[in-house]
């Protein structure tokens, strides 16, 4: 995010001063100008839809024309247009003609893959053309039809977006309207924000213009064409919200709160945006006994599994630090668990041996006091398998909030609210916080990871709990970026 200062002093990355006041003297749409070019994209694509797919249906028959047809064929319906007639339905049932989505390629691509997938049935079902022609067309069908979408979002610009209202001026509500643009599903448009406070010098720099005041934001939205308004307020100011939500409720605008807007698209709940009471209700859930024993149950698995893994690696550990970096293989430290109750962590030891001589401190990208090896063993998050011993202890779970040190928990106990909260379930080897945001060297990028941690407390399932390892195995391979470990 761009440093914070005075309005009208920073330029996002990428963007030219030039750009930014050419996009602040944009004036609203027309009246319904919105509704009408979302309407009209959808029903050319829906036509381009059923002519592409109508020709690529047909020709498949054509080069490899049918024999004995099979039983499924009505009387003077040819099988390539049920195929395009299926092809259009299945697309439309899905996303691929709503335009916030037509506006993220990657969502309705996967539609458009379903809807090919079911024309192909339908033509096999009522002409056996030859197997070979099958995934020609397939493939061709759903890129053809991508792409139209490509030149439908080139020539509507901003409409088809979700367009987006914010309301409130601070660093957070700037940093959602600059991080809004690089969310894909689906695409949002930020229009501007909505404040009282217009004076430049009284509120965080705003890339986007501030249209008006709080009592402006129903006839703003309605000018605008706006789709959602984001109410970016702290919990202290929520009241100055209140009296206009009827207003916008009028309009048929959706309005959303800011950490409920952040949970839904970015998967993190920001500190500053809850309270005591949201904190209660929204966390203090109980999970049921399947989901505990389930969890349990993998936990054990996948622990054994990355025992015996770490046991195939020691030697060739223990050997290279002998050569390079004198020292024991493993090292332990005290961190905070469950309800506060410190344990012992283990892990291979990646830094040399006298490495906090003057205290506990956090680790830092590229510290000098990382081992050869050990650089090698964070990139891939090797050094953590002995933390499985850990989880078998019942100290851990494979995917949780990492576990701090006690030197550094109250001190962000103080710096971080609701930083408590993630003592509320086991610490994890890896975690949503972890493959989203990496591990934590200083006290910003803490209080990102509290808000995925806080995230994942509310929203923990298995299906979670499994896709979060999935992407932890990937990275390992993949081998991510220097990032510090803890």
């Amino acid at each position: 995010m761009a440093d914070i200062g005075v309005a009208g002093e920073v330029t996002p990355i990428g963007e030219t001063p030039e750009a930014v006041e050419e996009r602040r003297a944009v004036a609203p749409p027309p009246p319904g100008r919105v509704a009408r070019v979302r309407q009209r994209a959808a029903l050319a694509l829906m036509v381009y839809d059923f002519i592409a797919a109508s020709v690529i249906l047909w020709a498949a028959t054509v080069i490899a024309p049918p024999g004995d047809l099979p039983a499924l064929t009505i009387p003077g319906v040819p099988a390539w247009l049920l195929g395009a007639v299926t092809f259009v339905f299945l697309a439309a049932n899905g996303l691929a003609y709503q335009s916030r989505w037509v506006a993220s390629a990657h969502a309705t691509f996967k539609d458009l893959f379903i809807a090919a997938a079911g024309a192909l049935g339908v033509l096999t079902l009522c002409a056996s053309t030859n197997h070979v022609v099958k995934p020609v067309a397939f493939l061709l069908l759903a890129i053809v039809s991508s792409l139209a979408r490509q030149f439908a979002v080139r020539f509507s610009g901003d409409l088809l977006p979700e367009r987006v209202l914010i309301l409130g001026v601070n660093e957070h509500s700037i940093e959602a309207a600059q991080t809004l643009p690089f969310v894909e599903e689906p695409r949002f448009a930020v229009v501007g924000y909505v404040d009282d406070r217009q004076d430049p010098g009284r509120h965080p720099v705003a890339v986007w213009p501030i249209l008006g005041r709080f009592a402006d934001a129903a006839n703003l939205a309605t000018q605008h064409q706006v789709d959602l308004v984001i109410a970016a307020l702290p919990a202290t100011g929520r009241s100055r919200a209140v009296p206009i939500v009827p207003a916008l409720a009028a309009t048929r605008t959706k309005v959303i709160w800011m950490e409920d807007f952040y949970a839904r698209y970015f998967h993190k709940i920001p500190v500053h945006y809850v309270d005591s009471a949201w904190a209660l209700y929204g966390l203090n859930q109980q999970r049921s006994l399947i989901y505990a024993a389930v969890k349990r149950l993998v936990d054990v698995a996948m622990a054994t599994a990355g025992l015996l893994l770490a046991a195939v690696l020691y030697p060739l550990i223990a050997g290279l630090n002998a050569l390079l970096s004198p020292g024991p293989v493993i090292y332990s430290q005290v961190r905070v668990g469950r309800k506060g109750r410190p344990f012992r962590i283990y892990k291979f030891r990646t830094m040399v041996s006298n490495a906090e001589e003057t205290g506990a401190q956090f680790a830092q990208k590229d510290d000098p006091r990382i081992t050869p090896v050990g650089r090698l063993l964070r990139k891939t998050h090797l050094d953590e398998l002995p933390q499985c011993w850990n989880v078998l202890l019942g100290h851990m779970s494979m995917v949780g909030p990492r576990p701090e040190r006690p030197e550094f928990v109250e001190t962000l106990e103080r710096q971080i609210p609701y930083f408590r909260l993630r003592h509320l379930v086991r610490p994890g080897v890896t975690g949503l916080a972890t493959v989203r945001n990496g591990y934590a060297a200083t006290l910003e990028e803490s209080i990102r990871k509290t808000e995925y941690d806080l995230y994942y407390i509310k929203q923990r399932n298995v299906w979670l709990d499994l896709s979060l390892m999935l992407e932890t195995i990937v990275i390992c391979f993949m081998g991510r970026n220097g990032q510090a470990s803890n």
